[in-house]
């Protein structure tokens, strides 16, 4: 679901949908439309807790998103480390670690405002440093 991209989102039913048909061991789904929280919700009351969830949203809502029976992030490639040290921490029960992790996670993700600043961050932390001659 990119519904950022595309500008509609896909109806929660069309999940309901392919689970029923493919079964729930082999779907797994990404939502992104906005309200995700809300949305995840009605997708797990919908498919009777059958839909396995990946969040995506570069881990600004993956405490949330934990918290509504997700599965698994599928976030952006430029912190990996970070939202792999934030689900440790969910998975543990640290809500104090998870906290600290997210609001580091939180304050870069949101100066990610288009895609060039997107890219930017992919650049700056997956390349190494250049060396002065």
């Amino acid at each position: 679901d990119a519904s950022g991209y595309l500008g509609r989102a896909l109806p929660i039913s069309l999940y309901v949908d392919l689970i029923d048909r493919y079964g729930a061991d082999r779907v797994y789904v990404k939502p992104e439309a906005s309200p995700i929280g809300p949305r995840l919700s009605t997708l797990r009351e919908a498919s009777g807790g059958r839909a396995r969830v990946f969040e995506g949203t570069g881990g600004l809502m993956l405490v949330d998103s934990f918290s509504r029976g997700i599965v698994g992030t599928m976030p952006g490639a430029e912190m990996p480390w970070a939202i792999v040290a934030l689900w440790r921490a969910l998975l543990d029960g640290e809500q104090e670690r998870a906290s600290r992790i997210h609001g580091l996670i939180a304050a870069l993700v949101s100066l990610q405002t288009s895609l060039d600043s997107f890219i930017h961050s992919q650049v700056r932390y997956h390349c190494p440093p250049r060396l002065s001659s």
